[in-house]
């Protein structure tokens, strides 16, 4: 069945439809929203300043509580339980503009981003650092340049903790020379070449990757953010791909960072991740060809080229039914974020205690497989459809279909929900199994679980 490109617009590139906002015009309308600076930042500045001094007492807090003192103790449990009331917020607080924005390319946009620098939360100290880093170092440069979002990723303090940058000391630096079991951490340096830019088979090897690391030691955060410390830096010269780099300062870190965004390397592998995003999990040579070569088109890579020149290609728009095994599948966090909007879930009602609380969001996404902020690994969550569609992700899909669903049935006639769900994506088969359906509940969820509204 063909899908008209205003409501393709919708599915493959945005958050999904909602009843109370107009569909899309198509590829101009895509193209209208990252036009302007994204809207909408959770955090600013001030925020996260105070999320890093809450934050970073954290560590003296629980050494004391463990030598008996009864009211750092007390303090400590505080800080804990501020930390998972934090993560909890800021969960909703995504997932609420997500399913109420008139932007849903450009939420996304950054929500692949967000993923291709992905950090797990490690403990709730962790968490209250990775909001501010998806809303302050990757929101502003959607349509950016890479290499500006790309070294602010890298500084941010979540990426650093989360690779264990902070305790990297260079060999021959002041703070080793004092500590011997002071060491370099090579993790951050490995994930940069291989996932964040040129890609596990890209043009480096294990020299490049300690090369790097002893470059990029030094990076560290404190209370204020990023801190450069120079006694963990490692002097001498240090060779990233032939290039040398000398002295102590942060300033040889971040040209290797842009010397990165430019290769030609990573220009093809963002080309060919986005495209497999959006599109297809086979994306078409010419159309990553294409958007490789307009990301090239600047100093630093010009995501705002890559991704106008993806929305504006052919090979972006076919028909779902014509890519076959390749369709692009829903991932839990696209399935009940599209449900929300269909449904016209309001902020409120995504609140503990609201119809569309936590046990259908934050609580389904974990039975799902995709719990917030706790990705397996570096590489972020899987792209293929295999990955999904398994016998116990099936069954955990069935099971909130069924539960979302009788909220839903309740506010909504099911065969109005499938019409502003899917517009003219709605099969004669999914219509008649929502029509023919013995309880306004499972009307719903069988439109929930149906391939029509599964697919992008």
């Amino acid at each position: 069945m063909a899908v008209s490109r205003q409501t393709l617009a919708e599915l493959r590139f945005g958050c999904g439809f909602r009843p109370d906002r107009p569909a899309p015009a198509g590829p101009e309308d895509l193209l209208r929203q990252i036009a302007a600076p994204p809207r909408g930042a959770l955090v600013d500045e001030a925020e996260a300043r105070r999320r890093y001094a809450i934050q970073d007492g954290f560590i003296a807090l629980r050494r004391r509580a463990k030598q008996g003192d009864a009211d750092a103790a007390r303090r400590f449990e505080q800080t804990l339980a501020e930390g998972r009331r934090m993560t909890r917020d800021d969960a909703l607080a995504r997932l609420a503009r997500a399913a109420t924005t008139p932007d849903g390319f450009v939420e996304r946009l950054h929500r692949f981003w967000c993923g291709h620098f992905a950090v797990a939360r490690r403990n709730p100290r962790h968490g209250a650092f990775i909001l501010p880093m998806q809303e302050l170092a990757i929101r502003p440069h959607l349509t950016g340049r890479f290499a500006d979002m790309l070294i602010a990723a890298t500084k941010s303090p979540a990426m650093l903790f989360y690779l264990d940058q902070s305790v990297s000391a260079g060999p021959n630096s002041r703070m080793a020379r004092r500590n011997p079991r002071r060491g370099l951490n090579e993790n951050l340096a490995r994930e940069i070449l291989e996932l964040h830019t040129l890609g596990v088979h890209g043009p480096y090897d294990q020299r490049d990757v300690r090369e790097f690391a002893r470059l990029l030691a030094g990076w560290s955060h404190d209370a204020g953010g990023f801190r450069f410390r120079e006694n963990m830096a490692e002097p001498g010269e240090k060779t990233v791909l032939g290039r040398r780099w000398r002295g102590l300062g942060p300033e040889g870190a971040e040209e290797a960072l842009r010397m990165l965004a430019d290769h030609p390397a990573t220009a093809r592998r963002l080309a060919f991740k986005m495209a497999r995003h959006f599109v297809s999990d086979a994306p078409p040579a010419p159309l990553v060809d294409a958007m490789a070569r307009a990301y090239a088109g600047a100093p630093g890579g010009d995501l705002g080229a890559m991704t106008r020149a993806m929305i504006a290609h052919e090979l972006a728009w076919t028909d779902r039914a014509r890519l076959g095994p390749a369709a692009k599948v829903k991932k839990p966090w696209d399935l009940v974020v599209s449900t929300l909007r269909a449904a016209g879930a309001r902020k409120a009602e995504l609140a503990p205690g609201g119809p569309f609380g936590p046990p259908l969001t934050i609580r389904a996404l974990e039975a799902m497989g995709q719990p917030i902020d706790r990705v397996p690994g570096p590489d972020g969550w899987k792209e293929d459809a295999e990955a999904w569609i398994t016998p116990g992700g099936l069954a955990a899909r069935l099971d909130w279909a069924g539960r979302i669903g009788r909220v839903i049935a309740a506010r909504t006639d099911p065969r109005d929900f499938a019409r502003v769900a899917l517009r003219d994506a709605l099969g004669r088969e999914t219509a008649f199994a929502v029509s023919a359906a013995g309880e306004r509940w499972e009307a719903v969820a069988l439109l929930l679980v149906s391939p029509d509204f599964n697919r992008r």
